[in-house]
This record gives structure tokens, C-alpha cells and sequence, in this order.
């Protein structure tokens, strides 16, 4: 077995780092999910099958280190230094990249890791530790042509509608009981400002107020 060129890490990108001192075995598995209901001849089959995050399983050793030792020394506190710092991997829940002899993780979330230790390795302890990758997309913004009209909650304008009053015709003559008529205004206008709705509404009362006195 060819002798490993450097420990297996595990980095955040932003400021915590963690070698160790032997890899004591590692699992990488790819999973993808396969349609199975039949798949019409000439269709895509690719276009069904999804593939499922990475997946990646080690259990890693710190102890006193021997392979290692030019480059740990001999800290006998240094594996509860280790787990200190994997637990504040964990509790971040930020993606991790880790780094091995046989490739490199990127993006890889922790989902879980057990801190063994025992009798047998005295002041060394063991770290089953699982990985799986994170997705990470980028969005994208597409300019919207100035020729669509667009509208909603940013208030841009979405365009102007024409409206045309009526206009009353020059020198018309205005209907009963309209005493402030302005032929020169249009319809709306008079109907509101010109006299014609509050004329109208006392006619109503006048006409209300002798059905309710007997009045003929």
C-alpha cells in the first residue's frame, strides 16, 4: 500500500481547519433514482433518472501521531482539540470540503459523526464521521424588454388608457331641474358640480315625503 502524501483534512473556508492522523477506512457512494414505470421507445431515458447528492463515510483516527509526527508533535491533549473543533463544524452547519489521498469533497455537509474512544487507545480516539454533498445553484437575471408592459407591486408603469368624456354640445339646452347646467362642461361635470344630482335628489325626497303624507 503506497504511503499517504499528506493527513486527510477537513476545511470550512472560513477559518477552522482539522488534519488527522490516519484514515481508517473511507465509503463514497453515488445513488440516482431510475424510473419504474416503462419508458416510451425514442424518449430520453437520461431525462428520468435523477441523481441523488453524494454520499461520503470515514471513520479518521487522532492520537499520538507516528506517520505524522514532524507535523502534530506529540500533543497527548490534541484529539480533544480535534473534537472541540469537529463540533463546532457541526453546530455552523456550513458546507465543508475534505481532502483525502484518493480525492477531494467539495460542498459536502455533515450529517453525522460519533466521538469514540476507549480503553485500548488511551488519550487517541476515533471519528466516524458522514458527509453528503450540497447542491449549490446560481440565479440568474434576465432583462425584461422595454416593449412589454409590466405591472404589480414594483409600480412600474404598465402602461395609459385612453378615456374620451362626452362633452356636452355647445349651446345645448339642459334637461329639467338641472339649474346650474354648463353646456360648455361635459356630462360628468354636470351631473356632479352642475346642480343635476342634488336637484335630482330633492325631487326623490319631494316625491318620497308625499307618499308618506298621503300627498297626491
Amino acid at each position: 500500500m503506497a504511503k499517504a502524501k499528506q493527513p486527510v483534512n477537513i476545511t470550512d473556508g472560513v477559518g477552522i481547519g482539522i488534519e488527522f492522523d490516519a484514515l481508517i477506512d473511507e465509503e463514497a457512494a453515488f445513488e440516482s433514482d431510475v424510473p419504474t414505470y416503462p419508458v416510451e421507445r425514442g424518449f430520453e431515458i437520461s431525462d428520468g433518472i435523477i441523481i441523488k447528492p453524494q454520499r461520503l463515510s470515514m471513520t479518521l483516527f487522532v492520537g499520538i501521531s507516528v506517520t505524522w509526527v514532524s507535523r502534530f508533535g506529540s500533543n497527548i491533549m490534541r484529539a480533544q482539540e480535534v473534537e472541540q473543533k469537529l463540533k463546532e463544524l457541526y453546530f455552523r452547519r456550513e458546507p465543508v470540503t475534505v481532502v483525502t489521498t484518493d480525492g477531494k469533497y467539495e460542498n459536502m455537509a455533515i450529517t453525522s459523526v460519533t466521538f469514540r474512544k476507549s480503553v485500548e487507545v488511551g488519550y487517541a480516539k476515533e471519528f466516524p464521521i458522514s458527509f453528503q454533498e450540497v447542491r449549490i445553484t446560481q440565479t440568474q437575471t434576465t432583462a425584461i424588454p422595454a416593449g412589454y408592459g409590466r405591472s404589480g407591486a414594483t409600480g412600474v408603469n404598465a402602461g395609459a388608457a385612453n378615456v374620451t368624456m362626452s362633452q356636452t354640445p355647445p349651446g345645448s339646452t339642459p334637461p329639467n331641474g338641472f339649474s346650474n347646467w354648463d353646456s360648455g362642461a361635459s356630462v360628468l361635470y354636470n351631473l356632479t358640480y352642475g346642480g343635476g344630482l342634488k336637484e335630482i335628489a330633492g325631487g326623490a325626497g319631494d316625491l318620497i315625503g308625499s307618499f308618506i303624507g298621503g300627498g297626491g
